[in-house]
């Protein structure tokens, strides 16, 4: 297990809240182009151009599941928050959906990229965004938050260490 950053309480199950303002985006698969740029510039200077694409490339597998996956009682808008810190930066998504099951979470990773080319017939059409998510980032989980659930991406920016 990968040391982490202090981001909860243990008390409580809480987790900190990012403290920043949080960028608004409507549950439209139009505005997840506008969500990416607007996370680029608050991130801008602070990754490589590595580190860069893959929480962009992250950011966008996850909104668009979030958007396709939500409940159709879901909040019309979800909120991403970005922070950076001392060998970090980490990326929340929250929204009114309920998370997906922990077991998705658990079984995601590269085996699930792998592709038997003598029979592409087996190919799924879809599931490989969160295994892409969570071979990118370091962390990936669902955390509480002042009472919310949110999918928190975790990247390690130096050395992979905190």
């Amino acid at each position: 297990m990968r040391p982490r950053p202090h981001l909860g309480n243990r008390m409580t199950g809480e987790t900190d809240p990012l403290s920043v303002e949080p960028i608004w985006i409507e549950r439209d698969l139009g505005e997840v182009s506008r969500a990416s740029e607007a996370v680029k510039n608050r991130l801008e200077g602070e990754l490589t151009q590595e580190q860069a694409e893959a929480v962009d490339l992250a950011l966008t597998e996850a909104l668009t599941n979030t958007i396709r996956h939500g409940t159709v009682q879901s909040a019309i808008q979800i909120g991403i928050y970005v922070q950076t810190g001392p060998g970090f930066v980490a990326v929340e998504i929250a929204d009114s959906s309920p998370p997906m099951p922990q077991y998705l979470l658990d079984e995601a990773g590269a085996d699930k990229l792998e592709v038997d080319p003598d029979n592409l017939a087996s190919l799924s059409e879809g599931g490989r965004g969160l295994s892409l998510i969570v071979m990118l980032m370091d962390e990936v989980a669902y955390v509480r938050v002042d009472g919310e659930v949110r999918l928190r991406m975790l990247l390690r920016t130096r050395n992979g260490s905190l």
